[in-house]
């Protein structure tokens, strides 16, 4: 298991289909591609399990991506490096340089529980 710390990105992200929370979490494994995962609650700070879901892998590059046009606007709310702190099979822990602990589970397919801890 890799202990390095990984790069993340939380982003509100508004357009004409309304409203959605994007987190990117970057793998330093030397791959381009960033794992997203997305959901229409405001989840980085809530401290209950929320329902969100994995979307498509993004370009590197998405990970400090920030727009603002009349018909999208995307915004980082937070980003910095993440510490692993335990991975297994569809589970993944990590903690935020600025101490914020969160867990991401895999319920079946690309449905996922995140959950903030401390």
């Amino acid at each position: 298991m890799d202990y390095k710390d990984w790069d993340y990105s939380y982003s509100v992200h508004k357009n004409k289909k309304g409203t959605h929370f994007d987190m990117r979490l970057f793998c330093p494994s030397g791959a381009e591609l960033v794992y997203s995962w997305s959901s229409k609650h405001n989840f980085w700070k809530e401290r209950y399990p929320v329902p969100i879901i994995r979307t498509k892998d993004h370009a590197l590059s998405s990970i400090n991506y920030e727009e603002d046009s009349e018909e999208n606007i995307v915004k980082i709310v937070s980003k910095g490096t993440a510490l692993l702190l335990d991975a297994e099979k569809g589970f993944l822990l990590f903690k935020t340089e600025l101490g914020d602990i969160f867990s991401l589970k895999n319920l079946r397919g690309k449905r996922y529980i995140f959950t903030s801890i401390k």
